[in-house]
């Protein structure tokens, strides 16, 4: 019997045993807290808005042509300069389209809902009550056939009125009962509970900010970059220098007036819609201050302020470990940032200094490229009669932990520029962040380690950070995605691939301690492919990454497909099936509500990329598995075209 009794013991608010029972047995009592599961008919928000009803944009530009930006342009210091840059953009925002309050009423009445529906529920309760069960039925059954009938009209008409397809998902959302709520009820940390947004807010910052620290290792370990350097004189000649050119006029026009102007802002509230509609009269302050910064290897501080939205992901709610931060960071941030990282992917790519076993944030390489490389290689070996030993290592918080001192050792070995190396350690360092919840901001708190999220230079910098990681393996292979590492090796003896193994994956270990990053033991896994038949002659494998065995699988999730130890892919096409089966149920029960083209764009958007997904690598498994597929694809296609 489970001695389970509720999931939560932060539930329980009081708890007794009272002595009242006739026989042996008391019972024991117990009040819990239970949060209602339906929502309040109104909630009130007061929220902050730049109010661009009457916003005249031409009179906006004319007054902005006239503005002095000598403040900016004799500046000699980035960060005096942005701040002139903000002044001259926010006075004139603040007099073309105010800062206002106010209170935002939420409605949770759907608007399908109708009087007569709601007339109909009236006489179906009333007569609920009279329990009058013959008036009550038909009623009920008046209600629904109403609902259905009034859904079904709003839905249709609203859609093929609506062409635009930011309002199709808003609809589809609807009707599938796909909820976008981001609000947070209560959280609980460290022993305390609340439901104040303000104390919430600080609440998730003290927890994304402290894991960081709470996963940092201490290791005495010296760092060792031998193999990195040796790497680096089969790539470089000893004279060549990358140094970050300075951008020009026509490249920071280009990509004011390519910014996507629906894309939040940052913490700075300057979003892309400004930035790209002033993008003729900002070009050349602008260009100064990117310029500006280059030149003196100092990153603006006031681009390397994040705000944070906790996203929630899935299981207890109050829990904040449950919740995924996404990252937003200064618009103007991102365009200085795509600057320097092409220049950086030219130099990488010229001189092919990236590892071929990395295959993340690369141009040409994808995750499909990548489980090419790695089934193509294992089905090789099957055919040859060979087994496969492979590890799938996890690394906890990569990206996060990337030590800043450790990653500016590794720039210079690829011979980035003093100054350049001085931008990107400025770009790296004092950064800080603040969580929101419900308009209301966390204090701003420090981070420390890591790469920024949401940032366009991030996943290049950590790409270089580990790149040298495959140089460690001498016995077996590495394929790597950003930092989801498969080892393998093969051959006829299974103790010799276990050697092999144990040998790189100490070594791989050493590579960590030195690095600062963390292998989570409990997630890596150990796998031998084969054939059938080789299967059962051969024992599992033994493993150990710091003294403890690392579990063997009989399939694997790798870059989102199943990967068996037959390589029969059957275990990937039952995810499919179980997937799409779902979503093909629902479009059967929706479809009423949906014209044939609308029904098209939910299959090509929720079904059709399940089926397509790395199709190439799991379309080898066998005809009986394949059959399912298709099988699936031809009911969709039925639903669709309303045929039978």
């Amino acid at each position: 019997m489970s001695t389970q009794i509720v999931p939560k013991i932060v539930n329980i608010c009081e708890i007794s045993v009272p002595i009242i029972a006739l026989s042996d047995h008391y019972p024991v009592c117990f009040t819990r807290s239970v949060k209602s599961q339906y929502e309040p008919k109104n909630k009130h928000t007061t929220i902050q808005y730049r109010d661009y009803k009457n916003f005249d944009e031409n009179s906006f530009l004319r007054e902005l042509a006239l503005q002095d930006f000598n403040a900016v342009f004799t500046s000699m210091n980035p960060d005096d300069a942005l701040s002139s840059f903000y002044s001259i953009i926010f006075g004139l925002l603040d007099k073309h389209a105010k800062v206002r309050t106010k209170r935002v009423k939420t409605q949770f009445k759907p608007k399908w809902l109708s009087p007569e529906i709601n007339d109909a529920r009236y006489k179906r309760d009333f007569y609920h009550q009279k329990r009058d069960s013959k008036n009550f039925q038909i009623w009920r059954n008046k209600v629904t056939s109403l609902i259905r009938e009034a859904k079904g009209n709003y839905y249709k008409t609203s859609i093929e009125n609506n062409m635009n397809s930011k309002d199709i998902w808003k609809h589809l959302n609807e009707i599938t009962n796909k909820k976008n709520n981001r609000s947070i009820n209560e959280i609980t940390y460290e022993g305390q509970t609340s439901d104040d947004p303000a104390k919430m807010a600080n609440m998730f910052n003290q927890f994304f900010t402290e894991l960081h620290r709470r996963l940092e290792r201490n290791t005495d370990q010296t760092l060792i970059l031998d193999k990195l350097a040796e790497h680096m004189k089969t790539k470089l000649p000893i004279d060549q220098i990358f140094k970050i050119d300075e951008i020009n006029e026509e490249e920071v026009f280009s990509m004011l007036r390519k910014l996507n102007t629906s894309k939040s802002a940052g913490i700075d509230t300057l979003g892309p819609r400004i930035l790209k509609l002033a993008a003729g009269q900002i070009t050349k302050p602008l260009q100064h201050i990117i310029n500006l910064s280059i030149r003196t290897g100092e990153f603006p501080n006031a681009l390397k302020h994040a705000r944070i939205t906790p996203i929630f992901k899935k299981d207890d709610t109050s829990n904040p470990g449950n919740y995924r931060p996404i990252s937003i960071l200064p618009t103007l941030s991102k365009l200085f940032e795509k600057h320097i990282a092409t220049q950086i992917r030219n130099f990488l790519d010229n001189f092919n200094i990236l590892h071929d076993d990395q295959s993340g944030f690369r141009s040409k390489h994808s995750c499909i490229t990548a489980l090419t490389k790695i089934t193509e290689t294992w089905l090789k070996e099957i055919d040859n009669g060979n087994l496969i030993g492979t590890v799938f290592l996890d690394f906890s918080k990569a990206f996060d932990l990337v030590d800043h001192d450790i990653l500016i050792k590794k720039l210079s070995l690829y011979h980035f520029h003093e100054i350049s190396i001085k931008l990107l350690a400025s770009y790296l360092k004092d950064r800080h962040q603040r969580v929101m919840i419900a308009n209301k901001y966390s204090n701003p708190l420090p981070i420390k380690t890591g790469v920024p999220q949401g940032s366009v230079l991030g996943p290049l910098l950590f790409i270089l950070f580990i790149n040298d990681l495959p140089l460690q393996v001498s016995n077996s292979k590495t394929d790597i995605f950003a930092d989801d590492t498969t080892v393998h090796t093969s051959g006829k003896d299974i103790q010799e691939i276990q050697n092999n193994l144990n040998i790189d994956v100490e070594s791989i270990t050493n590579w960590c301690s030195q690095n600062k990053m963390i292998i989570n033991t409990d997630k890596s896994k150990v796998m031998l492919v084969a054939s059938s038949h080789k299967q059962k002659s051969n024992p599992n494998l033994s493993i150990q990454i710091h003294n403890q065995l690392l579990e063997n699988v009989e399939q694997e999730k790798l870059l989102g497909v199943f990967i068996d130890k037959s390589m029969t892919f059957t275990q990937h096409i039952n995810y499919i099936c179980k997937n799409v089966s779902s979503k093909i149920a629902l479009l059967g029960r929706i479809k009423k509500f949906l014209p044939i083209p609308t029904r098209k764009l939910y299959y090509n958007s929720y079904i059709l990329p399940v089926f397509d997904y790395c199709i190439t690598i799991w379309g080898n498994a066998s005809k009986t598995q394949l059959e399912r597929v298709f099988k699936l694809q031809k009911r969709a296609a039925r639903i669709i075209l309303d045929k039978p």
